[in-house]
């Protein structure tokens, strides 16, 4: 499963819960990770703006795939869309007498690159399976979720609940809001099943682009699937207008022609079927790791998350990771995907963590 990262710490970003870690939609409580805290504390005019740097990588690779034809959602990550108080005090202490915009302000580069975002824990799930989602967290999604619809950009969200009562209330607001909702009644939040029967408002128009779906299905993983092939025939015998996956099974990879078969829903129309690119994290067992990385080497390689010894930090911004993902994106676009889910694009919080301002 690739999971997202973000770093939810009241000290840096005041009006939310007390230092928390999203993992993959999950909150895992203080403390975070000591490998990141344990450090001295860095002067000002040696921190960089995180957050730009994960914005450049992001408006690359957007701007990369438009030019191909291939679609772009980004996976939470709202300061990466507005610019908040920690980021107006960096430009404050690092750069003044500069030209900057107003706290508050949208990064317009950022939002033409993508086409939508995904959102987790919108009305539940944020602070655990079935919990609802505490009411800060929630305006700062309905925030970013509203800004991307009034920009035209699509909002698809995961609140993870079996309550039916939640579900139908996750579903009533989510709709009435223009968005995309889905619901995981699975119990784990691991996204990597296939819910039993028909999609939820399935309809058999086709669809060419995220901005025309109705319902959708993130299944990153098919490992609980006994079989590459049994997954995909799972995909496959649904109806969802737009799937979101990750093509790889531990080292095996799916192929052009399972792309292709999952493009088509069992009603026969065309649906979209889009790519999980991890950002901001390595995951061990990859196509790309080798037995011999160990943190610095390479040199993008920073700790394993506490939570997760699987996936690794990256210094994102270093041209060898860089080099990666440009490989990892070519390698996924001749697939023949229509598209990216931009994954762990909130990295940045983590080294927000480590190397704070205020």
């Amino acid at each position: 499963m690739m999971l997202g990262v973000a770093g939810m710490l009241a000290a840096a970003r005041p009006g939310r819960a007390a230092a928390e870690m999203l993992v993959g939609g999950r909150v895992i409580p203080d403390p975070p990770s000591q490998i990141l805290r344990d450090v001295p504390d860095t002067p000002i005019d040696k921190i960089p703006n995180f957050r730009r740097l994960m914005r450049g990588v992001v408006q690359e690779l957007g701007d990369v795939a438009h030019k191909r034809g291939l679609q772009v959602l980004v996976r939470n990550a709202p300061e990466l869309l507005v610019k908040d108080r920690l980021e107006a005090l960096w430009e404050e202490k690092r750069e003044p007498g500069q030209p900057h915009s107003p706290q508050g302000s949208l990064f317009e580069d950022y939002l033409a690159a993508v086409d939508g975002v995904m959102i987790d824990g919108l009305i539940c799930g944020y602070g655990g399976y079935g919990v609802a989602t505490p009411n800060d967290q929630s305006a700062r999604f309905w925030e970013l979720g509203g800004l991307m619809r009034k920009a035209g950009k699509r909002v698809f969200t995961v609140d993870y609940s079996k309550d039916k009562a939640m579900t139908a209330l996750v579903r009533k607001r989510a709709l009435q809001a223009g968005f995309v909702p889905y619901v995981d009644g699975d119990g784990d939040e691991r996204l990597n099943r296939v819910p039993p029967g028909r999609a939820w408002d399935e309809r058999s128009e086709h669809i060419d682009h995220v901005a025309e779906a109705r319902n959708w299905l993130p299944c990153f993983g098919g490992e609980s699937f006994p079989s590459r092939q049994a997954w995909i025939n799972r995909l496959a015998a649904t109806n969802y207008d737009v799937l979101v996956l990750d093509p790889f099974r531990g080292r095996e990879a799916l192929n052009k022609a399972d792309i292709d078969a999952l493009k088509v829903k069992v009603m026969g129309t065309r649906r979209l079927v889009l790519a999980v690119l991890p950002v901001g994290i390595a995951r061990t067992g990859r196509w790309y790791w080798k037995p011999e990385w160990r943190a610095g080497n390479p040199s993008y390689l920073m700790e394993p998350l506490e939570q997760e010894p699987q996936a690794w930090l990256t210094t994102y911004w270093d041209k060898a990771w860089e080099t990666l993902l440009g490989t990892y994106f070519n390698g996924l676009a001749d697939l023949g995907v229509d598209g990216f889910l931009l994954d762990a694009v909130d990295a940045y919080s983590l080294f927000e963590d480590r190397y704070p301002i205020d």
